[in-house]
């Protein structure tokens, strides 16, 4: 299941959900972005981050570390392209916000032992990013192997 291998990515659907060119819809591990519909929607800060994904992903080739399938039978996977980790992008240009419950999933986050508990808001969002802690310390993004 931790096995990466390629694929052509068509579109997203929100910033932390995808459908793979297979039809496998993906939850991207780790992150969490705006709501695009449900009670607590955020439609502009939701559609900046689904349109930045749709940028870095769509019409690329898109590793897939699959981690896991959450409670809704999707995939839940770790993004790369070129080498370089898309939900770490996606923290850092501020379209999402670290998702600690699962954050132990990711090898790119580090937890710090002492910190001080406090939310940080996600780009647009006119609401607080929930069950947040400080920015996480980045390390070297996974290396990954194309498989044939």
């Amino acid at each position: 299941m931790n096995t990466p291998d390629w694929c052509l990515w068509p579109f997203g659907y929100d910033g932390d959900t995808c459908t793979s060119s297979t039809g496998e819809k993906i939850r991207l591990a780790c992150i969490d972005t705006p709501e695009l519909r449900g009670k607590r929607a955020e439609p502009v800060p939701a559609k900046a981050a689904r349109d930045h994904i749709r940028e870095l992903v769509v019409g690329r080739k898109v590793t897939i570390r699959r981690i896991t399938t959450d409670r809704y039978g999707r995939t839940v996977a770790e993004l790369f392209v070129n080498g370089s980790n898309v939900q770490q992008q996606l923290v850092a240009s501020g379209y999402a916000s670290i998702y600690w419950r699962y954050a132990d999933q990711c090898p790119w986050i580090r937890r710090e032992k002492t910190y001080t508990h406090h939310t940080q808001s996600v780009k647009g969002s006119t609401e607080q990013a929930r069950s947040q802690r400080p920015c996480p310390t980045f390390v070297q993004p996974l290396k990954t192997t194309q498989i044939n």
